[in-house]
């Protein structure tokens, strides 16, 4: 089991490796602790917000309201990226350089491996969220389109269920 302490340790590597990388491709005059927090703090909303529309899609639940105002939905996320800098770049009064320190010993085998674990982990997480909402919408569209020909009420989860179930004798697509 992931300790809490493991999972620093794996945040404070994804922080290294983007912040060695940024300073590789554009120097230092980039500000790449800037650009690695940046990074960081966009594929933690990514994952929050795929979160939100995987839980839309499975449970027809809407955590996010589609009529809230563009207000009410930015300021937490400039809450969450102001947060990161704020962790990283004020609380630790530029101990960003001990990360790098820690970490700075690896050989280039582990530094590569590890990277495409970096890289697809931040990454992965923008274009999963993108992912969600183009593919969650044409989903959702779908199925609401079907409930109405059906004029039956069931979920995503529902059907999902009933379409992979071994023991289900319904199958919701069957004559459609």
């Amino acid at each position: 089991m992931i300790r809490l302490k493991q999972i620093w340790q794996i945040y404070k590597y994804t922080y290294y490796w983007l912040y060695t990388w940024q300073k590789k491709l554009f120097g230092k005059q980039d500000v790449p602790e800037f650009s690695a927090v940046t990074i960081m703090s966009l594929s933690f909303i990514c994952n929050i917000g795929s979160l939100a529309v995987l839980i839309d899609l499975i449970l027809d639940v809407q955590l996010i309201p589609l009529g809230l105002p563009k207000k009410d939905i930015i300021l937490p996320l400039v809450v969450v990226l102001g947060g990161h800098y704020f962790m990283f770049m004020f609380m630790f009064n530029g101990k960003y350089k001990t990360i790098e320190e820690e970490f700075i010993s690896e050989s280039k085998e582990e530094r590569k491996y590890k990277g495409k674990w970096v890289l697809l982990y931040d990454f992965g997480s923008i274009l999963l969220f993108i992912f969600l909402i183009i593919f969650g919408a044409w989903l959702k569209s779908f199925f609401k389109s079907l409930i109405q020909k059906k004029h039956e009420k069931f979920t995503i989860l529902n059907i999902l269920i009933g379409c992979f179930s071994p023991f289900s004798f319904k199958r919701p697509f069957v004559n459609l």
